[in-house]
Parts: structure tokens; C-alpha cells; sequence
């Protein structure tokens, strides 16, 4: 479902708070009910009803990650030997979920992709490249990926002016904008 389905799919009220959630989560119910022309109640009962719905997954801050010591973000697209059916996928997921709680990995988010030649795509943050090959060298040990072929951007996290900070914001900015374009 895209945005604009997303869009229709809300009611134009709880897009916007979740557009005002993702700008700064750590605001009051009455900021958030200022901000939306609404009551503290309603604020209260949305925020319920998105969480119960899983519209929310979690409430978190985007740190700066160059003062936490990662100077880089890694873009990873693997392409496994062969292609992989759901029942690997899950495999795969599972040994990954197991290596991350055994030795923890600086991982964002990995997801299955379709539309190009790679399987998965991962992105991570890490101190610095060397860093971030040593992290590969322990996922080569999951199923499909020993022999996988592996492409990467990085990004240098340090001494760089954006186009778009690492945050959401600018995505909450967006869906405001779908909310008014009705």
C-alpha cells in the first residue's frame, strides 16, 4: 500500500499524527493536540488505536551517529547463489536474528527485495569500512550467504553536508503534504 493509499486507507487525522509523531515523539498530548487542531483526549485515543493497529511499531530517537562512533553507513545488496524460496528466506532471517543476539550486529534493517537482480538488501552503521568487513565476514556464515555476491555503497557519516538528514522528518513532512493535497 502506497503513501496516497495509506492516506486514504487513515482517517486524515491519524496520518498527521503520526506525521507529528515521526517529526518528535517526545511531545506532549497537549503539543501533539495544539498541533492538530484536536483534544488531549482524542490525542490519547488515536495514539491508542495507531499502536493498537501496529501503525506504530516503536517510539525511538535517531541518534547522531557520528558522536556514537559510527563514521559510515553501508548499503548492502546481496544476491544469493540461487533464489530463494519463503522457507530459506525464513531460515536465513532466523540464523541472522541468532548471530545478532550471539555477538550483535550494527544492523538498520535487512529486507527481501524483488525487481532487480539481489535478494536481500541491507543497511548498517559502522566505526569505518574496516569495521563494517569484519561484520560480512560473520554473515558469510548464514545460509545462502558463503557464496553470495555482495555490492555496497557507503556512506561517510563524518565531516558531511547532507541533502537529507538520517531522520524522519522528512518523510512526516510528506505525508502532511498528502493530508493537504486532498
Amino acid at each position: 500500500m502506497g503513501l496516497r493509499e495509506m492516506g486514504k486507507a487513515m482517517k486524515d487525522v491519524e496520518l498527521m499524527l503520526v506525521s507529528e509523531l515521526m517529526k518528535d515523539c517526545r511531545r506532549s498530548d497537549g503539543e501533539l493536540a495544539k498541533a492538530l487542531g484536536i483534544s488531549r483526549v482524542a490525542v490519547r485515543r488515536l495514539i491508542k488505536k495507531l499502536n493498537e493497529e501496529k501503525y506504530i511499531n516503536e517510539y525511538a530517537a535517531i541518534p547522531n551517529f557520528t558522536k556514537l562512533g559510527f563514521g559510515v553507513l553501508v548499503v548492502t545488496l546481496i544476491k544469493c547463489e540461487k533464489n530463494l524460496s519463503l522457507d530459506e528466506y525464513e531460515r536465513v532471517i532466523d540464523a541472522g536474528e541468532k548471530l545478532d543476539e550471539e555477538i550483535g550486529l550494527p544492523v538498520v534493517t535487512v529486507v527481501k527485495g524483488v525487481g532487480s537482480d539481489y535478494d536481500l538488501l541491507l543497511v548498517s552503521v559502522h566505526k569505518d569500512f574496516s569495521d563494517y568487513r569484519e561484520m560480512i565476514v560473520k554473515l558469510r556464515q548464514l545460509p545462502c550467504f558463503g557464496k553470495a555476491s555482495v555490492e555496497t555503497f557507503v556512506a561517510n557519516l563524518v565531516n558531511t553536508r547532507r541533502i537529507c538528514p538520517l531522520a524522519f522528518s522528512s518523510l512526516a513532512r510528506y505525508m502532511g503534504k498528502l493530508v493537504l493535497e486532498k
